[in-house]
């Protein structure tokens, strides 16, 4: 792996240490539970305006850039976090396959967030091999 990618790993993970490690999956099903529940029509979603839902839509537009944005700039590294998500793919659509995921995963719901919606992504978008 090149160090752009590398490092850009690194400062996605880093961004991300403050609200994503310190939270439970639980924790953040219950800050996405209404945006996963949104009315979505062509290229808008209607969600709250409120902290949690800003805690969670930050916490998943981190993890679309990482998984959507960096592989398709640096085609030649690979799938970054070994999810393999179509480059058009949304932060709720991301959401929704991260709350499904715990709903059929409840014993997963104490273990840190990012760990659990990297899992759920992974199971939906694998990487071929």
């Amino acid at each position: 792996m090149k160090k752009f990618p590398l490092l850009l790993s690194i400062g996605i993970l880093y961004a991300t240490s403050t609200v994503a490690f310190s939270q439970s999956a639980e924790e953040m099903v219950s800050n996405c539970k209404w945006i996963s529940e949104s009315k979505v029509s062509a290229d808008q979603i209607e969600i709250p305006t409120d902290f949690h839902s800003g805690v969670c839509w930050g916490a998943f537009g981190t993890l679309q850039t990482a998984i959507t944005v960096v592989p398709y700039s640096f085609p030649k590294e690979g799938p970054l976090l070994g999810v393999c998500a179509p480059e058009k793919s949304t932060e709720s659509q991301l959401i929704r396959i991260f709350i499904a995921y715990t709903e059929r995963h409840p014993e997963q719901l104490h273990k840190d967030y990012f760990f659990v919606a990297i899992a759920a992504l992974k199971e939906v978008f694998p990487c071929p091999k």
